[in-house]
């Protein structure tokens, strides 16, 4: 493996990699690439602090700008001496969707590949999700990534974007389909203890994430969970922050089969979710729901919704149930179902352990080699890359 030449990667990115940290990781671990990190937004001290003390930010060099005119100058410098590298742009809009377009215009020849979320049509941080301002923003959205892909398109080899419904949104704003590729956001990596075996009969769900009515569907958590009986079952509430949180909060406290945890550190998920028996993500908007990842590398089932992005790994994994975001009576009908079948539940949890590898870090990387490789090396003499959660 050492043998191997290693290739420039370039990553321009908003801030820190946090959603992608471990899949960097074990990209940079591959010996396949010399990866180097531009953030575009200066983080607090404090914040600084933590990031910099992460293995990603000991095994390759980030650069972080403070401002417009450092990063100006910075091109100036970079692209004169870095035309052979391969360079991943976070997105097609705001700061890093400038850089691509400068690098088109010094560039225009080379290959860049897109890396983002598919676009959100509904209005976030909003309680006014109605019809009206959700056509608006899908308007919108349509416009600013139409213009985006066409005035950068003879610059980009390939986007990755989060879910076959990323991909298709993009393939109905005009991006070619032939540069698409499905992608996801990646978890961070945990040495996961051996499983225990439960002797007790309750049905454990938990909930991991921001305490959010308009997002993240809380309300429609609270709902059913409100219309459930007996003393089967318990729900676990973890996370904190969140503009709704002090009414969940209080909600819980109320209820004799909920608690509120606090927070779980971001490396003790996938461990601390080994202790129960099914994750519910009653999201209404997300552009890649991460914790239905955790879910299925900790073995437990999944309750989602067919706005998390990810409930594609519930279907491809046979490992739980997808109902429609804004209908909470759906939401009611599938936790109901989870608590009435313990065998199915039981198989359900067997396919996430069966599924997991298909999503690991290992797995992802890979993939994204294939990816490289499929457009630096001539799309004549290699298969188009096939995504492993979807195959």
């Amino acid at each position: 493996m050492n043998s191997v030449e290693k290739h420039p990667l370039f990553f321009w990115l908003p801030n820190f990699p946090e959603v992608m940290e471990s899949f960097l990781t074990t990209l940079v671990q591959s010996n396949r690439f010399d990866i180097k990190i531009f953030c575009l937004k200066k983080l607090p001290e404090e914040r600084l602090s933590i990031y910099t003390e992460s293995a990603l930010s000991r095994l390759c060099e980030i650069t972080y700008f403070d401002g417009e005119q450092e990063l100006s100058a910075f091109f100036d410098r970079h692209f004169s001496g870095a035309e052979e590298g391969i360079h991943i742009f976070g997105g097609f809009l705001g700061s890093v969707g400038e850089c691509l377009y400068r690098y088109q215009t010094v560039h225009g020849g080379k290959k860049a590949i897109v890396l983002t979320e598919k676009p959100s049509a509904l209005p976030y941080q909003s309680k006014a999700a109605n019809l009206l301002l959700r056509n608006l923003k899908r308007l919108r959205m349509f416009f600013l990534y139409s213009r985006a892909y066409r005035r950068n398109r003879r610059a980009i080899a390939a986007v990755l974007v989060t879910g076959q419904k990323g991909v298709n949104q993009l393939a109905a704003y005009g991006v070619d389909k032939a540069r698409l590729f499905s992608f996801m956001y990646s978890h961070i990596d945990e040495e996961l203890p051996a499983k225990k075996e439960r002797t007790d009969k309750t049905v454990k769900f938990v909930y991991v994430g921001r305490f959010n009515f308009c997002n993240r569907g809380l309300d429609n958590l609270m709902y059913a969970f409100d219309r459930l009986h007996g003393d089967d079952w318990s729900l676990d509430l973890v996370g904190g922050y969140g503009e709704d949180a002090d009414e969940i909060i209080r909600w819980a406290q109320t209820k004799k089969n909920v608690r509120y945890l606090g927070a779980w550190n971001s490396d003790e998920v996938i461990t601390k979710m080994q202790d129960y028996d099914v994750s519910v993500n009653p999201t209404k908007v997300d552009g890649w729901r991460i914790q239905i990842n955790q879910a299925i590398l900790a073995g437990i089932a999944t309750i989602t919704t067919n706005e998390a992005i990810s409930d594609e790994l519930v279907r491809a994994a046979d490992c739980g149930l997808v109902v429609n975001a804004f209908r909470k009576k759906e939401l009611l009908r599938a936790i109901t179902a989870a608590l009435d079948n313990p065998e199915q539940l039981r198989r359900w949890k067997e396919n996430a352990v069966r599924f997991a590898p298909r999503i690991s870090n290992e797995a992802l990387a890979d993939y994204f080699i294939q990816i490289t490789d499929y457009i630096t090396q001539g799309k004549e003499n290699k298969e188009r890359p096939v995504c492993p959660w979807q195959s």
